[in-house]
């Protein structure tokens, strides 16, 4: 972990937060690299922070550098395996991937373009899809708790065919004072699209604020200081995490995990200390000072509308990952603005503290669990994994090829 990080948490821990034990710091080690050349033959052309990468339970490794890319097969060991996925092909049966996870030993994806779920197995052919139900809608006793909502986003696919889905676009035809429309939605809905289960209700706002112009134009404004909040749903489906930071005086130095699993019940919802530092006001008032108005928003209206998002104190959490054995990453930036490393913390299955470990800059961790790493190098265009140990490996002086960077 990052030093004034790790100090920080030992001695700005709030009296509020249990005390804890102290955790111990691994070290990520290299263990197996896809490199760009092979990537490029698998006619990909290297990995990217964007890729999206996929570990199935026997260790093998799927990759697309887009939501668009091929899906090629690697084995646990890194040897290309003879399948290919093909996406958007005019003739293709698959559309793009939106979100991908595994049921059981079979890899789905789930397709707006096409507007279906798709279920492959270990030879990458199709073994079933699903279409997307028409509308997402309560039972006739919930009909007051939920309206019909005319699409979705899929988060999930169980054995029973039920899914796990973000609906959208609600459309109200009965009053529904138990449903709130402010908030974003996690709920288990059954092949047909009825909901089955209420899963997670919280805020999804990430500090941006819409403005529409004259017309139809928009423009997206972002407060100049952000307290994100994050939430992942593991690849199986069965762990989903939240992690919200405090930025109020009551909850400073804090963020809150919370894990659910896949019936939303609550496994563990646990605090965990991170540094105190109050948002800067006279950097804040300089950048509020810049807004300028934007269609029919006055600039005084856009401030006050952005100031209202911007936190007492700041938030160095940076991203989540839901690990493949319900362990939990949370990514942690460094104290000093001018570090490109993060830290991590790692829980296990109940929300105690297993390790803490630093990640390169370069490394996008994609898919993790308590012993691993998986991800995209972005300085030598590779996919790969990494393993945890007590000891700090040797240090990397491998020189990358200028024509394996581009």
């Amino acid at each position: 972990m990052n030093r004034s990080i790790a100090a920080a948490l030992l001695a700005l821990l709030p009296a509020s937060v249990p005390a804890q034990k102290p955790v111990p710091r691994l070290y990520l080690a290299p263990e197996l690299t896809i490199a760009a050349r092979q990537l490029n033959t698998a006619g990909n052309g290297g990995a990217n922070s964007k890729g999206m990468i996929y570990v199935g339970p026997d260790g093998r490794i799927l990759y697309t550098m887009s939501y668009y890319g091929d899906v090629r097969f690697f084995d646990s060991l890194g040897k290309t395996m003879p399948v290919k996925v093909t996406l958007a092909d005019r003739e293709g049966e698959i559309g793009w991937i939106e979100h991908a996870g595994w049921l059981g030993s079979m890899f789905w994806i789930s397709d707006p373009r096409f507007k279906q779920v798709v279920l492959l197995d270990g030879g990458g052919k199709i073994v079933k899809t699903m279409s997307y139900p028409t509308w997402v809608y309560p039972h006739w006793a919930d009909r007051r708790k939920y309206p019909l909502f005319a699409s979705m986003t899929v988060f999930g696919v169980y054995a029973d065919s039920s899914l796990l889905v973000r609906p959208e676009r609600p459309r109200t035809l009965l009053d529904t004072p138990g449903f709130d429309k402010t908030a974003s939605h996690l709920v288990r809905i059954d092949k047909d699209g009825a909901v089955k289960r209420l899963i997670a209700t919280f805020d999804d706002d990430d500090g941006n604020l819409w403005l529409r112009g004259a017309g139809r134009s928009e423009h997206v404004m972002q407060a100049p200081v952000v307290s994100r909040s994050f939430w992942k749903v593991s690849g199986d489906g069965k762990r989903i995490v939240f992690v919200k930071p405090g930025t109020t005086a009551a909850d400073s130095g804090t963020f809150r995990v919370t894990s659910l699993n896949e019936n939303g019940d609550t496994v563990f919802s646990r605090r965990y200390p991170m540094p105190v530092v109050r948002v800067n006001k006279k950097s804040v008032d300089s950048a509020l000072a810049t807004v300028k108005a934007f269609g029919d928003n006055t600039a005084e209206d856009i401030r006050a509308k952005l100031a209202q998002k911007i936190p007492e104190f700041r938030s160095f959490v940076a991203g989540l990952v839901a690990g493949r054995d319900q362990s939990t990453w949370v990514m942690l930036r460094s104290m000093n603005d001018t570090s490109k490393t993060q830290s991590a913390l790692i829980l296990d299955e109940r929300g105690e503290p297993l390790a803490t470990v630093d990640v390169s800059e370069f490394v996008q961790p994609l898919v993790v669990d308590r012993t691993h790493l998986w991800g995209t190098d972005r300085l030598k265009l590779s996919v790969v994994r990494m393993r945890l140990q007590a000891t700090a490996p040797p240090p990397d002086t491998t020189t990358v090829p200028v024509s394996e960077r581009l």
